[in-house]
């Protein structure tokens, strides 16, 4: 009964369009799109939240509510195996895993440093730490398996057949390094060399695998000494040859946030202008942005439900943030939620 009252204060009414439904089910996010918020950095706490694409409502953030504790600092990512959600806490070294219909919290992994992303095969979740490299763990018992280290920074993975392909960013440090190794004997690991800062990976169509590298330097504070230029990469993940890469025309941009959608046919990136897209079938870097923006977007997601690209703005990382839909087809902008603090990324519930 506890859980059952905590959940139904959750609701708060903080998108633009006000919209009401009192006949929604407190916990029920079966038509829901988890937005996840990092937090004040090194202070305070990151939150979870739920988007309702019926109703338009907002939740408070659900941890909390249901468990009486916060999440941590910083929540980085969210991830779902078996009706659980994995919750990826940098900052706090840890993984709150809890009931994706209750959000009740289940367990807590403390075996990875500074995790980042988890990607699962079979009963095995794969967390990437950028200290020691990727922590298996047994996702129904939560038992360790072992790590292995892969690089510098790892961070984003993606598993194709029986490798797990995993980008190094270089952590604290830069790094140029897709790494792969058989997830079945973690004993040898291999690179592909790319271009600076490799910062996303994912598969198309085609299962070939698409890396996007930011280069050296950050937006905002050109440094033409140092700073290197942006590329895209499509990876063989038979052969681990390039089959093909398209550089960027200038250091001063440095793209981020690659994701691609629901056909894995079109690929969505950010630059200080918006969004730019273009198709696996006709790989082409766009001279101008699909979705023109002033500012650069910190998270993008691509919703399977509603056909959308979501893409969010943090302001200045203390206030609540922004989360804004634009039409996949034309680009045009649908509405605009208002987030918690720093918001970065998305689960979509189909």
């Amino acid at each position: 009964m506890k859980i059952l009252f905590q959940l139904a204060i959750l609701v708060l009414f903080l998108v633009s369009c006000n919209k009401t439904d009192d006949n929604n089910p407190a916990g029920n996010w079966s038509n829901s799109v988890f937005i996840v918020n990092e937090g004040p950095f090194q202070n305070g706490t990151g939150t979870i939240m739920a988007y309702d694409r019926t109703s338009g409502q907002v939740s408070a953030d659900l941890f909390e509510a249901v468990n009486g504790r916060p999440l941590g600092n910083i929540v980085q990512s969210m991830a779902v195996y078996r009706d659980k959600a994995w919750i990826v806490v940098n900052n706090s070294s840890k993984i709150c895993v809890v009931d994706l219909e209750t959000f009740h919290l289940i367990y807590i992994i403390e075996d990875a440093q500074f995790p980042r992303y988890v990607v699962f095969k079979g009963d095995t979740a794969f967390i990437s730490s950028w200290d020691s490299g990727i922590v298996m763990i047994d996702a129904e018992h939560f038992y360790n398996l072992g790590e292995f280290a892969v690089g510098h920074g790892p961070d984003e993975m993606v598993i194709a057949g029986d490798f797990i392909f995993t980008v190094c960013t270089g952590g604290w440090e830069v790094w140029n390094k897709v790494t792969f190794a058989n997830i079945n004997d973690q004993n040898q690991i291999w690179d592909i060399t790319v271009a600076d800062r490799p910062c996303s990976i994912l598969k198309d169509k085609y299962n070939k695998l698409w890396v996007l590298c930011s280069g050296k330097g950050y937006n905002g504070f050109p440094d033409p000494d140092t700073d290197t230029p942006g590329a895209l990469f499509c990876i063989d993940p038979v052969t681990k040859q390039i089959i093909s890469q398209l550089q960027f025309p200038t250091s001063d941009f440095h793209p981020d946030q690659l994701i691609i959608n629901e056909n894995v046919t079109d690929l969505y990136y950010a630059l200080p202008d918006g969004v730019y897209t273009l198709s696996v079938d006709n790989p082409e870097l766009a001279s101008t942005p699909f979705i023109p923006s002033s500012k650069m977007f910190y998270g993008l997601g691509f919703d399977p439900v509603s056909d959308m690209v979501y893409a969010s703005d943090p302001l200045d990382y203390t206030q609540n943030g922004y989360v804004y839909r634009f039409n996949s087809s034309h680009g045009s902008p649908v509405d605009t939620i208002m987030a918690g603090v720093a918001p970065n990324g998305f689960w979509f519930n189909d």
